[in-house]
């Protein structure tokens, strides 16, 4: 019998499915139109690189910023904020006119989507019964991993017979609707504690990840002669063993470290860092060496990166 539980189930999942979906599927599509909006924007690698870049460096900095926000405005209502903001970003994104305007678009929506990820992942964890939960994360993974098994194929088809301007457009009635169905659907969890603000981690993660990010960004072409870059590389390092200290003595950090100590964890969120940094690293790379060396059309290069992503 189709319980009122189980419908519940299935209503919340269909909503943190959809966010999921459009935040990993318009990452996806990006790569393959990089070549594309520098032709465009008239711009060099080093320059399109900052529309990865800069969507990487936010939804970096934001994460260990939702667990407070989650507190202060609660699991629902911040949700629907960030869905909110990526389907915004996604819209300017669409609609940029330089390489500038599309780094800054891309930064709004890599707040919107830093933070879709594990608040999405707490509501299911709270909404689902434990006897259903290994069905949701099943569903949910799997939804999670179609996005990028079709968005190389499904942006090559997109760029080469439309626009490249479009893989943003799509995601915005989507995200319209995870919006409405969020706000119909959804539950409003009570709030925890709202417990002190942990400052110092805020500053020295933020610090520290742009900097580090920065450097790393523009690696290839530095000139280490200029001290301005040796003094960031510095500042980042510094900064992120002032966050590890500051996180592992401080009463209500902005991220709890010490979930580290936990053997089994540790190994996965190593492993787990190791995988997606080899699957950004080839998704953003191979689009370049196919359309810009090869000289292969967006659709050919879709339909090459199309096994190893399935």
């Amino acid at each position: 019998m189709y319980d009122d539980a189980e419908e519940k189930f299935g209503s919340v999942l269909t909503v943190i499915i959809i966010g999921t979906f459009i935040t990993v599927l318009n990452s996806s599509l990006i790569n393959i139109a990089l070549p594309n909006m520098m032709t465009v924007f008239g711009v060099s690698l080093q320059s399109i690189q900052w529309v990865v870049t800069g969507y990487t460096i936010a939804l970096g900095t934001v994460i260990p910023l939702s667990g407070y926000l989650s507190d202060l405005l609660g699991l629902k209502k911040l949700y629907i904020i960030a869905l909110g903001i990526f389907t915004a970003g996604s819209l300017l994104c669409g609609i940029s006119w330089n390489c500038s305007s599309m780094i800054a678009f891309r930064i709004v929506q890599g707040i919107g989507g830093g933070i879709i990820g594990p608040v999405g992942n707490a509501i299911l964890f709270k909404s689902v019964p434990a006897k259903k939960m290994g069905t949701a994360m099943g569903i949910y993974g799997i939804a999670a991993m179609a996005a990028p098994a079709i968005g190389p194929t499904l942006g090559g088809y997109v760029i080469e017979h439309v626009s490249w301007r479009m893989l943003f457009y799509m995601s915005v009635p989507f995200g319209i609707l995870g919006v409405f169905m969020g706000m119909l659907l959804l539950k409003e969890f009570p709030k925890s504690k709202l417990g002190r603000f942990d400052s110092i981690g805020f500053v020295t993660s933020t610090v520290g990840l742009v900097c580090l990010f920065y450097v790393i960004g523009k690696w290839s072409s530095i000139d280490w002669s200029q001290m301005g870059y040796t003094i960031m590389l510095v500042t980042g390092v510094f900064s992120m063993l002032m966050f590890v200290v500051n996180e592992w003595l401080h009463p209500e950090p902005l991220l709890d470290l010490k979930i580290l100590k936990n053997y089994g964890f540790t190994i996965w969120t190593l492993i787990a860092c190791s995988v997606s940094m080899a699957i950004i690293g080839v998704s953003y790379s191979i689009p370049m060496f196919l359309q810009n060396i090869l000289r292969y059309s967006a659709m050919k290069t879709g339909l090459i990166m199309l096994p190893a992503a399935i």
